[in-house]
């Protein structure tokens, strides 16, 4: 559960620190997809859909005595067929507004029906709102008067066969008629044609109802609820929702492209990026405000904490590879700060530069003087030693930088000597492995927004494969402003003096330059 926690928790912490980082781009990408909504509503044509509602009644000979409700006697794709045929629109193009073929007509019309087929809405569309609407009333008045006439059609087809099978009935009742008044009071045929008289009369009653009751049918089709003149029209693509949808869709596309360039970003943003790439605990964090030796205020402070923990995990006469990414051209002066903290804490410090030693010891002239390779720093005994190698060319050695005087100055180090082995990432990659061939423990020094995740992963894993801990790393950041914190912490640092640095003659070595291809 924990793990999950935490695993949880970084996700979390890195895509809050994506997003931070990359806010300007993600908010560049949502301009942009904001502002190609807006080109697209200032280019696009506009469409206008007007609306009008009928509610259609049932054309019945019994309108009071039905039991059923109407839309159960209506068929809803029968009269969406009717709203949307040729013919309803043949009848909606006579409309002079519209001036509009009954083709086109078809093309822009569409048919809804609700509460089964009882209530119709046709929509219209066209390049106005004043057209949308006239084609909107236009179809939904030719559908009713279309139906309309069909419903008065099919009834005065139903009355004429009525009418002629009640004048045959007739003709055959007084043909009856005559032939009873022809026969005699007691004729046996008398009674079967008065009995077929009775019956032709009956059917007549029936016939007689019957177109009654289709002679009084309410042919009303049915009432406009809502006309497209009297109700608002849609207008495509909507100002409001074409805006929304380009900005959402440019805010997601702005955190995809931000992740994207992320991934594809080698450079480490953070300290936290670092100590995870690195596979290492973040010894310290340190300003860099000015990069002089020996550092003093806030840069000191972060160094000294980045002291005692490597000192947590160092033992007597260690020697520790600290390797320098920040890039600087030369050995950044955070390791030489480093060491000479070290000193300053009692420790006997050994500090070995193989790439241009000779301008690395010039650096160190406010800490050493320029006379001496040994200074005793600490009123508790501790020194710091510089040794620079002078054994000749280096091609008569097995690496340009790890030269046989360097070497041996590791391994005689003294049994309470911490030997700090300094290196740039810019050398070569065997003197390198060379130097975690010689040494027990690695500090990476890195830099915010400049070390890469591929050489300290390359570091951490070379390491682990020669058996070399791996401490952790000290960071530099980029200067953003000094928060109140750093002012007053920077203050206190001034007030703070320095140990007596007096020169003392225990150890020397000759400080030479070596020059190694970036």
């Amino acid at each position: 559960m924990d793990g999950d926690e935490k695993g949880t928790s970084l996700g979390i912490e890195v895509f809050a620190h994506v997003l931070l980082r990359r806010w300007r781009l993600i908010a560049l990408v949502t301009v942009v997809g904001l502002l190609a909504s807006a080109a697209y509503l200032a280019l696009a044509p506009r469409e206008y859909t007007a609306s009008t509602t009928v509610n259609l009644t049932v054309i019945s000979t019994e309108p009071f005595a039905g039991r059923s409700a109407p839309s159960s006697l209506l068929d809803e794709q029968e009269e969406k067929a009717i709203a949307q045929s040729f013919v309803v629109a043949s009848r909606a193009a006579e409309d002079q507004r519209l001036g509009m073929s009954a083709r086109e007509i078809r093309r822009a019309s569409t048919v809804s029906t609700s509460s089964g087929a009882a209530v119709v809405t046709v929509n219209f569309t066209a390049n106005s709102a004043e057209r949308a609407a006239a084609g909107a009333d236009a179809v939904a008045g030719a559908y009713l008067s279309f139906r309309q006439d069909r419903a008065a059609e099919r009834i005065t087809q139903l009355v004429e066969g009525l009418d002629g099978r009640i004048e045959e009935l007739t003709e055959q009742i007084v043909e009856i008629d005559g032939e009873l008044d022809r026969l005699d009071a007691d004729s046996s045929s008398r009674a079967q044609l008065a009995s077929e008289r009775e019956q032709r009369e009956t059917e007549l009653t029936n016939f007689l109802g019957q177109r009654n009751g289709l002679q009084g049918v309410d042919t009303a089709p049915g009432v406009v609820l809502s006309s497209a003149e009297d109700s608002s029209v849609d207008v495509a693509p909507s100002a409001r929702l074409t805006l929304l949808t380009g900005l959402a869709a440019g805010l997601v596309l702005g955190v995809l492209v931000a992740f994207v360039r992320d991934l594809r970003d080698r450079r480490l943003r953070s300290a936290d990026e670092l100590g995870r790439a690195f596979g290492a605990p973040v010894l310290s964090e340190v300003g860099e405000a000015d990069g002089v030796i020996p550092a003093r205020g806030a840069d000191a402070d972060a160094l000294r904490v980045a002291r005692e923990r490597i000192l947590v995990s160092l033992g007597a006469g260690a020697t520790v590879l600290v390797v320098d990414a920040c890039h600087e051209g030369q050995v950044s002066s955070l390791p030489l700060n480093l060491a000479v903290l070290t000193a300053q804490a009692g420790i006997d410090v050994q500090l070995i530069t193989p790439e241009e030693s000779s301008r690395t010891r010039s650096r160190l002239d406010d800490v050493l003087g320029p006379d001496g390779d040994d200074v005793e720093m600490s009123s508790s005994g501790g020194s710091l030693t510089f040794f620079g190698a002078t054994d000749g060319h280096v091609g008569a050695h097995a690496d340009p930088l790890l030269t046989t005087q360097t070497a041996r100055a590791i391994h005689e180090a003294g049994e309470r000597t911490i030997t700090f082995v300094v290196l740039t990432m810019e050398a070569y990659h065997g003197s390198i492995l060379a130097a975690l061939r010689h040494t027990s423990a690695v500090i990476l020094v890195g830099s915010e927004g400049v070390t890469t995740r591929a050489e300290i992963r390359w570091l951490r894993d070379e390491a682990e494969a020669m058996g070399a801990a791996v401490l952790g790393a000290i960071v530099k950041r980029p200067n953003r402003g000094v928060s109140r914190r750093s002012r007053g912490q920077r203050a206190r640092s001034h007030r703070t003096r320095f140990p007596d640095r007096s020169r003392s003659a225990a150890r020397t070595a000759t400080p030479s330059t070596v020059s190694v291809p970036s």
